[in-house]
C-alpha cells in the first residue's frame, strides 16, 4: 500500500530512531549547508531554509491562520517571536527528537502529502512539545522538485487536506469565518482554472472538496 510522504516519512523516522535519539529530516529538494546546536530536551527545531541558489530566506518556521486556512512562512527571527498565530515547522527541513516521534505517532498518513507538517506541528505542541528555531542549521532548498507542479499534488492534496486541517482545528465563529473565506479563495482558483482551460483540474478540485 502507498503511504506517500508521511507513510515514507514515518518510515524513514523508524528506522533512524533505532540507532539514534535526533534525526535531520530533508525532502529530496533540499541540502544542509550547516549544522547548529541540539536542545537539551526533545523538541523540533526549525532552520533556515535558504531559497534555491540566492540569499532569500524561503522560511524561518511558518505560521498558521486556521480560521482562513492560511499558512506564512517567517522570514525573520523577531516574527516569530512576536507573531501570536500558531506556529508551525515546514516539512521541507526540520531536527526531531525520538520522545516526540513515539509520543505522536509521527506524520498522519491519512493525508499523504501536504499538510502533514501543520497537523504534525500542532499536535506536539499540544503534547506539551517546543517548536525552537535556529538559524545555525542551514539548509537550501531547491522549491519544486518533490512534485514538479503535478495538479495531482498541488491542486488535490493541497486543497484537500487544506480544507481537512481547517475544519479540524476550528470551531463556531471561526468556523464560519473558515467557510467564508476558503469559499471566496476557491471561487477564484475555480476561475483562474476555467481562463486556463484548465477543465481537468477543476473537476480535480471538486474531488478535492467532497472528499475534505
Amino acid at each position: 500500500m502507498n503511504l506517500g510522504f508521511t507513510g515514507g516519512a514515518n518510515a524513514g523516522f523508524t528506522e533512524a530512531y533505532k540507532t539514534a535519539d535526533w534525526c535531520l529530516f530533508l525532502t529530496n529538494d533540499c541540502i544542509l549547508e550547516n549544522i547548529g546546536q541540539l536542545p537539551l530536551k526533545p523538541a523540533i527545531i526549525a532552520p533556515k531554509i535558504m531559497s534555491r541558489n540566492t540569499k532569500n530566506i524561503d522560511s524561518i518556521a511558518g505560521y498558521y491562520i486556521p480560521q482562513k486556512g492560511l499558512l506564512r512562512h517567517y522570514r525573520r527571527e523577531e516574527e516569530f517571536y512576536t507573531n501570536t498565530d500558531i506556529k508551525y515547522v515546514p516539512g521541507t527541513g526540520f531536527i526531531l527528537h525520538k520522545d516526540i516521534f513515539i509520543k505522536t505517532n509521527g506524520f498522519d498518513t491519512s493525508l499523504f502529502t501536504y499538510w502533514e507538517d501543520v497537523d504534525f506541528s500542532i499536535r506536539l505542541q499540544q503534547f506539551g512539545y517546543q517548536i525552537y528555531i535556529d538559524p545555525d542549521w542551514r539548509l537550501r532548498h531547491y522549491i519544486g522538485k518533490t512534485c514538479h507542479k503535478n495538479p495531482l499534488y498541488t491542486i488535490y492534496y493541497y486543497q484537500r487536506n487544506r480544507l481537512r486541517i481547517s475544519k479540524k482545528y476550528t470551531r463556531g465563529v471561526f468556523r464560519l469565518q473558515l467557510i467564508f473565506f476558503v469559499f471566496k479563495d476557491l471561487l477564484k482558483l475555480v476561475c483562474k482554472l476555467l481562463t486556463k482551460k484548465r477543465y481537468k483540474d477543476v473537476l480535480l478540485l471538486w474531488t478535492a472538496i467532497k472528499e475534505s
